[in-house]
């Protein structure tokens, strides 16, 4: 398998590998493969273990590996799996939240930890890996790589715009984990992590790469939940609609190249917060980036996406196109905060604030003629002060992966969201 440049398709070809540690391509533009792989009858898979499962979809992404070792890295990575709950003959929720740190982003995370690793102790060389995150992808990410031997990480959060046990997650690793609060909002943390992947001093220096989701070991792997989950559904039912909390795209990316490999997925709706760029985008064919606004349901923070670059690659394809069905809705934090306790009140089941733009667009675009599955990206005791603002009472006791990390020190070193400060600090602090 190769890839290619969003920026220009005919320029140059890379490999897995180059792919997993570029980040981006040498023009700036984001990497994707140049085919997906066809599975014709995907139910011939519906019996292996989620690792089986992984193994199966992505090597077929990948090379230079043996397959017997990358199934090997797969079994080792993901030691947790999405948990499906139905709610009525209509609704379900993926709980995608059962990993170390207890959010979706564990699923990327771990993956390309694996596989970095596998790289990098082969060659005996280390690299930097630096991060922007509105919320979990800087734990997973830290959980990740903590105390690797061949790789550091630098992680950058927008200050005082991400919840406190998020932060905590973030700042209280050490070792080869470094944490920087960024006095700005994730889209001048973005820009700082793309500034420094296109400066080729900074490349050459560091062995520098991202582990966002513009990174394509990061999104590959997310359509594995998916291509999982769909062979789940109820057969009764004539199709099946996903409910994605969308903020920078990927995950919504993930599933579309689920759906283009053959999985049985028939629609999806990207669920937005105040943060409506994509919405737009939909509706009208605008992207012009908006300026970002700080929501309830802050992981979805993103005035410009990203992965919108991908998901106007992958609708520029006729075939591809024809293929696809997407909508787009976006909710107000008065919205969420009551979903949250409305849900709770008749379900008994606590949803996080991100979960519950997803149950929204659902109420309102459901299809009752087929299955309905809504993403829950992070489990609600990471956001225990909007529970409290929601009305919740009691507040539930927080789980033990939580209520641990909750204790340890926080460090973080606070910088402006200025490029020539970030690589001042990157070259004085990282050895």
């Amino acid at each position: 398998m190769k890839y290619y440049s969003t920026k220009n398709k005919d320029e140059r070809l890379y490999s897995f590998k180059d792919s997993l540690f570029k980040g981006l391509a040498d023009d700036g533009g984001l990497l994707m493969p140049t085919e997906l792989p066809e599975f014709s009858e995907p139910t011939k898979l519906s019996s292996l273990t989620f690792p089986e499962f992984a193994a199966e979809l992505l090597y077929k992404f990948v090379d230079e590996i043996d397959y017997q070792k990358f199934s090997a890295i797969c079994k080792n990575v993901f030691t947790f799996e999405p948990q499906i709950k139905a709610f009525n003959e209509n609704l379900s929720i993926i709980e995608l939240f059962t990993g170390p740190t207890l959010a979706f982003k564990d699923y990327g995370a771990r993956f390309l930890a694996g596989m970095m690793e596998y790289y990098l102790s082969a060659e005996g060389t280390q690299s930097l890996i630096i991060v922007a995150t509105s919320g979990d992808t800087g734990g997973a990410v830290a959980s990740a790589f903590h105390n690797s031997e061949n790789v550091k990480v630098v992680l950058l959060y927008p200050k005082d715009k991400i919840s406190k046990l998020q932060e905590k997650q973030l700042t209280t690793f050490g070792g080869n984990i470094h944490a920087l609060s960024v006095l700005g909002d994730f889209d001048d943390c973005q820009r700082l992590v793309k500034s420094a992947l296109n400066n080729q001093d900074l490349k050459r220096r560091f062995n520098l790469n991202s582990a966002n989701s513009i990174n394509i070991g990061r999104l590959l792997p997310q359509s594995v939940y998916y291509s999982y989950c769909s062979l789940r559904n109820d057969s009764n039912k004539r199709g099946l609609n996903i409910f994605v909390p969308s903020g920078n795209l990927g995950n919504l990316t993930s599933g579309l190249i689920s759906k283009l490999m053959g999985f049985p997925i028939n629609h999806f709706v990207a669920a937005l917060n105040a943060n409506n760029m994509f919405s737009d985008y939909i509706r009208y064919g605008k992207s012009d980036p908006k300026p970002t606004i700080q929501t309830v349901s802050n992981a979805m923070d993103v005035g410009s996406p990203s992965n919108l670059e991908r998901i106007a690659d992958i609708r520029s394809y006729p075939i591809y196109d024809s293929r696809l069905s997407i909508s787009s809705d976006f909710f107000s934090d008065a919205q969420i905060l009551k979903k949250i306790y409305e849900f709770w009140d008749q379900n008994n089941y606590l949803i996080d604030p991100h979960t519950a733009v997803g149950v929204l667009a659902y109420e309102k675009h459901g299809d009752f003629d087929k299955n309905n599955f809504v993403l829950s990206t992070a489990h609600p005791a990471k956001f225990m002060d909007i529970l409290k603002r929601s009305g919740i009472s009691p507040i539930p006791e927080l789980p033990h992966q939580l209520a641990e990390i909750i204790k340890l020190e926080s460090k973080a070193t606070t910088i402006e969201p200025d490029f020539e400060i970030f690589a001042k600090y990157l070259i004085e602090n990282i050895d």
